[in-house]
């Protein structure tokens, strides 16, 4: 994901909300894992991040990501 977002140097505000597998339907949860690259990619213009999901998928992407200007970070983190 972090890759596909390296094209929108653009953006300013990104916000990612994950479900909690605790809201899905019995059966319906089958979690996917990607190893992360090991490259950074630049946001040039992003000011602000919010973020709703498991804390593992925070430290890929915190460690994925450069944004020079990030003036406001809000994250909520799933606690099992």
């Amino acid at each position: 994901m972090v890759a596909g977002l390296s094209a929108l140097t653009w953006l300013e505000s990104l916000s990612l909300t994950f479900i909690c597998e605790h809201e899905l339907p019995t059966g319906t949860y089958r979690e996917i894992r990607i190893s992360p690259s090991h490259t950074c990619t630049l946001l040039p213009a992003l000011t602000d991040l919010h973020f709703l999901g498991f804390p593992k998928y925070m430290e890929d992407l915190v460690a994925q990501i450069d944004a020079p200007l990030l003036e406001s970070m809000e994250i909520a983190l799933f606690h099992k």
